[in-house]
């Protein structure tokens, strides 16, 4: 998806969720910044819960691919 196509759902995603439980899929991991939760997962089993500052910033399952994306 080019960026201003992904600007634009996340706009309407920001304006709806705060009324609503909204499941995000994603392997842009700056996309889930926003999110109160994160379940980060492995095989189809949750590995990590948290907040985005706890698994990004963390030794974990989440954090290793989220270093990857910003070492550009």
């Amino acid at each position: 998806m080019d960026a201003r196509g992904e600007h634009q759902i996340f706009t309407a995603l920001r304006e709806m969720a705060p009324a609503r439980i909204t499941l995000v899929v994603t392997h842009h991991l700056d996309n889930v910044r926003m999110a109160d939760r994160i379940l980060a997962l492995d095989r189809g089993r949750i590995r990590e819960e948290g907040t985005f500052d706890q698994l990004a910033y963390g030794d974990g399952l989440f954090a290793e691919p989220y270093a990857l994306s910003q070492d550009r």
